[in-house]
């Protein structure tokens, strides 16, 4: 009966060990997901500002373009 409770015990350990991996990796995955949310927004205010000033400068090559 000792073998089965030792048997038992190994199982549950490797039980907890292998739920504290999956906390550890848990955590890890959403901080990353964090920072890609971060990067994912400041790209999008790049991009905004890019298509802002491409706006603009077709704005003003149209208006040198007319004055011609």
């Amino acid at each position: 009966m000792s073998v089965n409770l030792e048997k038992f015990e190994l199982k549950v350990d490797s039980i907890i060990a292998q739920c504290a991996k999956l906390q550890k990796e848990n955590l890890s995955l959403k901080k990353r997901a964090s920072e890609l949310l971060v990067q994912r927004s400041i790209l999008l205010e790049k991009q905004e500002l890019t298509c802002a000033r491409l706006e603009n400068l077709m704005k003003r090559l149209k208006s040198l373009n007319d004055g011609i």
